[in-house]
């Protein structure tokens, strides 16, 4: 009777869980590269919500006294949809927008600020106020795009 393993079958074990693991990583690494990516796309159309949400709270419909151009998304600039503003009648602002602020930027799930355009300009929103150009660029588009998904 044979007590234990030999060493080669020891080592086909062991190589087997080593491939097996390495898949393992691999595909954890994708997912949260996805999960990045589709928070990422859940932020953006958040902000813009909100910042369009804003646009219909004002009297005028206007965005003029907060116009930023292609600047990081920062607290203090964005302090209209985070509700610390106080509206022209005294009350504050709602908050429009709840996402996660650190270091008083708006960042995506790499850790760079947002960038916010929001000018005066030729196009007409979806929501029907001429004159709001708004768009919201990703700091790390250029990762996602030559990558594999």
């Amino acid at each position: 009777m044979r007590r234990g393993f030999t060493l080669v079958e020891l080592l086909v074990v062991i190589g087997m869980i080593a491939v097996i693991g390495g898949a393992m990583v691999s595909s954890v690494s994708k997912a949260q590269l996805r999960a990045k990516i589709s928070k990422a796309n859940v932020d953006v159309g958040e902000i813009t919500k909100a910042i369009l949400a804003y646009a219909n709270y004002t009297d005028d419909g206007s965005l003029s006294e907060v116009e930023m151009d292609n600047q990081p998304a920062q607290e203090e600039k964005l302090k209209f949809i985070l509700g610390k503003e106080t509206g022209r009648d005294g009350t504050t602002v709602p908050v429009l927008y709840n996402g996660a602020i650190t270091g008083g930027y708006i960042n995506d799930p790499w850790g760079h600020p947002y960038r916010i355009t929001i000018k005066k300009g030729d196009i007409v929103s979806p929501v029907n106020m001429p004159g709001l150009e708004l768009r919201l660029f990703y700091p790390n588009w250029h990762r996602l795009s030559g990558g594999e998904l």
